[in-house]
């Protein structure tokens, strides 16, 4: 068990006692200026490595030394007493716990993108992995943007790794596992993507797209109608199943992992691409092929 002092620069949780950050930053300085946050580094009864805020503990300041010693009493007292902590649920369980919890469930299993949505969490556990979940902060979420801007990371990236995240949140919070506090830290995150600042303004008309679908070849055809007239975006169609599409409910419904901006939607079918669909060749007994057919793909 031992104090750790997070340098207001970079970021980094250190030995409390570091003079000097490994980025340049002067401690010392920064701790009688009232700007080193304290955390307590200690093990769970798993044997499992956590930290934990001062911040987080009632009535205890964040930026102060003195606080953090009775912070790190407190947790020897409940450690050698054998007890369970007597803090909020979403304290008892780190990050890197709730992603392994997620990961297990059987839907999530499930999914096509399961192996991605692996790649991205162990990025974001490496970051906070050993923090209980109430003690990650906005300002955390934000340092993390602005560190994976500074990797060369393009906002779609950084915003996917910040929404699969949240998207374990979500879940937690359904099933009890955190409360409303934990979740409105992830709410208020905003994306560095800003909605439509990469939408296309050529809109064709209706004779030109018409003109357009009678020179495609016949393995095409379906893609770009459904993209003429339901908007989809093209991942979500090229990775379109056919146990997505009900044409009897003239209707596509696709779940939360298909999209983009990681929220399901219900996508009506109009006549004309109920027509088109209709005539789509598909396998009777295998429901989960591609709807579409690519050369190549």
């Amino acid at each position: 068990m031992a104090i750790l002092a997070e340098c207001p620069a970079c970021h980094m949780k250190q030995k409390a006692k570091n003079k000097l950050c490994k980025c340049g930053e002067d401690l010392d300085k920064a701790k009688k200026s009232r700007k080193v946050r304290y955390w307590i580094n200690f093990r769970m009864p798993d044997g499992s490595q956590c930290r934990q805020a001062v911040g987080s503990f009632k009535g205890l300041d964040p930026y102060s030394i003195e606080d953090a010693r009775d912070a790190e009493s407190k947790r020897k007292v409940q450690k050698r007493e054998n007890r369970i902590f007597d803090i909020k649920a979403e304290s008892k369980m780190t990050f890197k716990e709730l992603k392994e919890w997620y990961l297990s469930l059987e839907k999530v299993k499930g999914l096509k993108y399961y192996p991605t949505i692996q790649i991205f969490l162990n990025k974001f556990n490496s970051e906070f992995g050993s923090m209980m979940v109430c003690d990650i902060k906005p300002v955390d979420l934000e340092n993390l943007q602005a560190k994976r801007k500074k990797e060369g990371l393009a906002d779609s990236t950084v915003d996917e790794e910040i929404t699969i995240a949240r998207t374990i949140i979500n879940k937690a919070f359904d099933n009890d596992l955190i409360g409303g506090e934990t979740l409105k830290v992830f709410k208020k995150v905003k994306r560095l993507l800003k909605r439509n600042s990469n939408a296309r303004k050529k809109v064709l008309s209706l004779d030109q797209f018409s003109k357009l679908l009678d020179n495609l070849p016949l393995h095409t055809r379906g893609i770009v109608a459904t993209a003429f007239y339901t908007g989809m975006r093209k991942g979500e169609i090229v990775r379109l199943t056919w146990d997505k599409v009900s044409l009897p409910n003239r209707g596509i419904q696709l779940e939360a992992m298909d999209t983009k901006d990681k929220e399901p939607r219900l996508i009506p079918i109009c006549d004309e691409l109920y027509g088109i669909l209709k005539e789509i060749p598909r396998a009777i007994h295998d429901k989960t092929m591609y709807s579409f057919t690519m050369e190549g793909r």
